[in-house]
């Protein structure tokens, strides 16, 4: 089981000057035209925001799904990992029990050799 986990993607920059969070003085919009600009610029900003919001919670779904994910992986290694060291606890005692079997025999090929 392979899970990727990306990095997540850096807010768009913009060119748009309205869509730094900024003050909005009032007294600058004098005419109908100057609000309906305003306006437009505050719609297409929370449209940005909200695509970006978008955005973040996708994310944080992605990352929620590979976080559990990688705690299963966890659990299965921790398993691999008791069962590797039983095994080597096996292999040890295997092995003296080959070491005095092997110098049992080579004792007894001494004896031989003898006679």
């Amino acid at each position: 089981m392979s899970t990727s986990v990306s990095p997540l993607p850096p807010p768009p920059s913009s060119s748009n000057p309205h869509l730094s969070p900024s003050k909005l003085d009032s007294a600058t919009l004098l005419t109908r035209q100057d609000i309906e600009q305003h306006l437009s610029s505050l719609t297409s900003q929370e449209s940005e925001l909200d695509s970006r919001l978008s955005g973040l919670i996708s994310s944080r779904t992605r990352l929620t799904s590979q976080l559990k994910a990688l705690e299963s992986l966890r659990e299965v290694v921790g398993g691999i990992q008791g069962e590797a060291a039983h095994m080597a606890s096996e292999i040890g005692a295997v092995a003296e029990t080959a070491e005095r079997v092997g110098a049992k025999v080579r004792g007894l090929d001494e004896e031989q050799v003898r006679f």
